[in-house]
């Protein structure tokens, strides 16, 4: 009896063991995976934390970038406009330069044609009036052979020539006095008013043109059919050939 109470005591025993390990065993397992838990949670955590500190430093990598790119370009349009203007600075000097020196030679090229076109037009005018004086001579050595009004017709259109003559003259004056005003701007910085006091001067340049023309139309149409008229009296009373030349 007491043995069967000693088995039924043992069995017992074991059985308390048993649940008791059972138990512990639950909380171990409860414990391990609450302990799991909190590790992926703290896993977790940290791996956004992570996230967001590389978020973090990429946005700001990516300002930085930005950033630099930014004054990269505004380098690049600083230095591309600097370039650009030394590039117009050059290009301008250098034109400027053959512009003023072109000038310059213009002017004393002017000033050289002026000089001549004025002893031209004053020879023209001095055998004119040696031609007259010899008309005037040869018909008072023989009254009647020249016609009066052809002599008085030269005078006139003597004096019609000289007239043609100052306007040639006033206008080169007006011409040269415009072209020259082009010296007093400087090329490049007065670019509008030097460009309009060469377009001026080009006005006046044709009138200067028109003016010689005018000279020259008027001598071979008139003064030289004068002359030829008064040589074929002068011949017809010599009993000679006119002169053609």
């Amino acid at each position: 009896m007491k043995k069967a109470i000693a088995i039924v005591a043992s069995i017992a025993a074991l059985a308390y063991v048993g649940l008791a390990l059972a138990n512990e065993s639950e909380e171990s397992q409860e414990s391990s995976k609450k302990q799991w838990e909190q590790n992926r949670e703290e896993k977790k955590t940290k791996w956004e934390q992570k996230r967001e500190q590389v978020k973090t430093e990429w946005e700001q990598k990516r300002k930085e970038w930005k950033t630099e790119r930014t004054e990269a370009v505004e380098k690049w349009k600083e230095e591309k406009a600097r370039l650009r203007l030394a590039f117009k600075e050059k290009f301008t000097q250098e034109r400027c330069a053959k512009i003023e020196e072109k000038i310059k030679e213009r002017s004393a090229e002017f000033a050289e044609k002026k000089e001549k076109h004025a002893n031209v037009y004053n020879n023209l005018l001095a055998r004119i009036d040696k031609f007259i004086t010899r008309f005037e001579a040869f018909n008072t050595a023989n009254p009647g052979k020249i016609t009066p009004e052809s002599i008085a017709k030269l005078k006139a259109d003597r004096d019609q020539l000289a007239k043609l003559i100052a306007d040639f003259k006033t206008n080169y004056a007006d011409y040269f006095a415009k072209f020259s005003v082009a010296k007093n701007f400087t090329c490049g910085e007065t670019e509008g008013q030097f460009r309009s006091s060469l377009v001026d001067a080009k006005g006046y340049l044709k009138g200067v043109h028109a003016a010689a023309a005018n000279i020259r139309q008027f001598v071979r149409e008139t003064i030289h059919p004068d002359l030829l008229d008064i040589k074929k009296q002068i011949a017809k009373a010599k009993g000679e050939t006119a002169d053609q030349d």
